[in-house]
């Protein structure tokens, strides 16, 4: 319950993937189930996934690539997801 209010709170800073997940979501008016299963995860995992560092650009691949392999996420459609709100 403790992460999920952090998570939650986390949600307003552009530092945390979950500002950016966030973003996706409501740009496509997706639930957590719809975005985890996008991402290939859990809702639980989900959570986690939020409270990472968001990518930055000059090592947004290889930063995408670590979160995606610690959590076992689709790479692609992570960056997607990030991406998709930049442009």
């Amino acid at each position: 319950m403790h992460l999920e209010r952090l998570a939650e709170r986390l949600v307003r800073n552009r530092s945390f993937l979950g500002f950016w997940l966030a973003q996706y979501a409501a740009s496509l008016c997706l639930s957590d189930a719809e975005i985890a299963e996008r991402l290939g995860c859990t809702v639980e995992t989900l959570t986690l996934v939020r409270l990472c560092r968001a990518p930055i650009l000059g090592t947004f691949i290889m930063d995408t690539a670590e979160i995606s392999h610690r959590f076992g996420l689709n790479q692609k459609n992570l960056e997607t997801m990030c991406i998709a709100i930049v442009l």
